[in-house]
């Protein structure tokens, strides 16, 4: 979705998807799908490692590290391969007060646009560093055994 995904509107505002299944499984896809599937595993391996004991914890806790790491590792290249994504960015006046209107809204593809409100507002990179602490955190808490 970040990448966009080609599809138009009928004459009753239905959107219809035209490409392929093979054009959604492009590299950076496919690398956010490995952040997603260690984001999940690391959780999974975490509650498992608290609810269980014995080699059954064992394995949970070597599993949940082992995806804390992916998941780390993955972040990082996904953040920095994102700022070389051209992004859309809304080029039309926006009306909160307003309804939404699909049809009165104009974007534009532009590089560096992923990365732009981390310019205007610098407190946002808070946001990946917690993104980051927290695999990095419930690692090193796996290790220790307390979940």
């Amino acid at each position: 979705l970040l990448q966009g995904v080609p599809f138009h509107f009928n004459d009753m505002l239905v959107s219809t998807y035209t490409g392929s299944f093979w054009q959604l499984l492009n590299p950076f896809a496919l690398l956010t799908g490995v952040v997603s599937s260690a984001m999940i595993t690391l959780q999974g391996g975490t509650y498992l490692a608290h609810r269980t004991e014995g080699v059954v914890q064992s394995r949970a806790i070597k599993g949940g590290v082992g995806a804390a790491l992916v998941l780390l590792c993955t972040f990082v290249i996904a953040g920095v391969w994102l700022q070389s994504i051209d992004g859309y960015r809304i080029t039309s006046v926006v009306d909160i007060a307003g309804l939404p209107d699909i049809l009165n809204k104009t974007v534009v593809r532009e590089a560096g646009a992923w990365m732009a409100n981390y310019g205007h507002y610098p407190a946002l990179w808070l946001l990946p560093a917690l993104g980051l602490a927290g695999a990095a955190g419930a690692a090193l808490l796996l290790l220790m055994r307390r979940t």
